[in-house]
């Protein structure tokens, strides 16, 4: 954890774009009641930041294998569909990277810190943090670019 802390502040967010962003966009925070417009809850982590963060967050989430790992055309797909809204600057893309490293370990953590807080069972099964330490790990080791 150090180490990854220790890499990600060579890194600043400069002029990135930022506006509000909702912070914890899981597939289980999306619900879709009709085919053209998803509805959105728990705003609990909502603030103002960078907006690759939420991007990188969603990417972690909705377009990995079961170990971690991106799938490369649900990475593919759900950025063409971002940008069918907001074009990605050339800073965001080169940023992303990054950013899925960040949101990774920001969520490793948290879980983390959820667990040995609340050390029960149904806790652990539902946000095990070894999910994101294994994103995290596959963010390190391979190189995704965008």
């Amino acid at each position: 954890i150090e180490l990854e802390i220790d890499f990600l502040s060579h890194y600043d967010v400069g002029d990135l774009p930022k506006s509000t962003i909702h912070g914890d966009l899981f597939r289980d925070n999306v619900l879709f009641l009709n085919e053209k417009r998803p509805s959105f809850i728990d705003f609990y982590y909502a603030c103002e930041e960078v907006l690759v963060f939420d991007i990188a967050i969603a990417l972690n989430d909705w377009c990995i294998y079961a170990d971690g790992a991106i799938d490369k055309n649900k990475l593919t797909e759900f950025i063409e569909g971002y940008e069918t809204e907001r074009p990605l600057t050339k800073e965001e893309r080169v940023y992303l990277p990054v950013a899925l490293r960040w949101a990774a370990l920001r969520f490793y953590i948290s879980r983390l810190e959820h667990i040995h807080s609340n050390p029960s069972a149904e806790i652990l099964a539902a946000k095990n943090p070894n999910q994101f330490k294994n994103i995290l790990i596959d963010r390190q080791v391979t190189e995704y670019s965008f």
